[in-house]
């Protein structure tokens, strides 16, 4: 299953019916996200202040983002609010 996950609770619950669940949005602008979830040090992903339903924006913003990762830059593009999903 994948798409619209941004909480913890929310991927753990979906496993309850399925075999995994991916990542898409959240990955691009927290590239270490996994492993924040996998050790517990995050409930949710960060609010972007990237409109979510403007899709176009949304993939240049991941096209940035992964470009500057594979060069060694920091992959975020966009200001973010700090404060996590928690439900």
């Amino acid at each position: 299953m994948t798409g619209g996950f941004k909480t913890v609770y929310g991927m753990v619950k979906t496993l309850e019916s399925v075999d995994g669940v991916g990542l898409g949005k959240p990955v691009y602008e927290e590239s270490i996200i996994t492993a924040d979830i996998l050790s517990g040090k995050v409930k949710g992903a960060i609010v972007s202040k990237i409109d979510q339903d403007d899709f176009p924006l949304t993939i240049v913003a991941a096209v940035l983002s992964l470009g500057r990762l594979g060069t060694g830059w920091s992959p975020q593009i966009s200001p973010t609010k700090k404060k996590c999903r928690s439900s």
